[in-house]
């Protein structure tokens, strides 16, 4: 079943069109794309697809109905289905912000790991990025995200108000001011398609 919501231009900064569509198996939804893709609104990518967005595209996942997504231009991931129930994105480079919702209460219901750390959401929005070479950056929007290290130890363990602590993890997290790569805007859009 499809249905299609327009989005304001000073929600997102342009004027999108979704298609937002249910799934029995609670798949992983393309809801948008901004710039040249090989991906189609309304597809649903299953368990182990690789995600790749060129330099100038931005992509809107939607997974099952709790968790939206923004993977950012220029960004590769996996993604994971864990426990039959429960969403990972491997970010292997780039960038991706996401806005959650965890009615259930959850522990990790939605996670992105990179090479540095795993970062647990409970319900919250966040941003990630991984770049070669440089220690993950990770900014807890509002609400509560918890980063553990490859080993399971926690490196940080993050609730935030309004991108109060923007950090690098690694050996020994390090503030990282000002917020970078994403807006209040898109993480409002997003939330905004969790009330679909």
């Amino acid at each position: 079943m499809r249905k299609i919501f327009p989005v304001l231009a000073s929600v997102m900064a342009l004027t999108l069109t979704l298609a937002v569509s249910a799934s029995a198996k609670e798949d992983v939804t393309v809801i948008s794309i901004e710039g040249p893709s090989d991906y189609q609104v309304g597809q649903h990518l299953p368990d182990g697809t690789t995600v790749k967005t060129g330099e100038k595209t931005k992509l809107y996942l939607r997974f099952g109905k709790d968790v939206a997504s923004i993977v950012k231009p220029g960004s590769e991931g996996v993604l994971t289905l864990r426990n039959g129930q429960d969403w990972e994105f491997v970010l292997n480079s780039g960038a991706i912000l996401s806005a959650v919702k965890n009615p259930k209460k959850r522990a990790n219901h939605f996670t992105v790991r990179t090479k540095t750390a795993t970062m647990g959401v409970r319900g919250t929005a966040f941003y990630a990025r991984e770049e070669a070479g440089k220690p993950t950056y990770l900014c807890s929007c509002h609400g509560r995200v918890e980063a553990k290290d490859k080993d399971g130890k926690t490196l940080q363990d993050i609730e935030s108000k309004h991108h109060d602590t923007p950090i690098f993890l690694g050996d020994a997290p390090k503030d990282a001011k000002p917020v970078m790569g994403h807006t209040d805007a898109e993480i409002s859009g997003l939330e905004r398609l969790l009330e679909l």
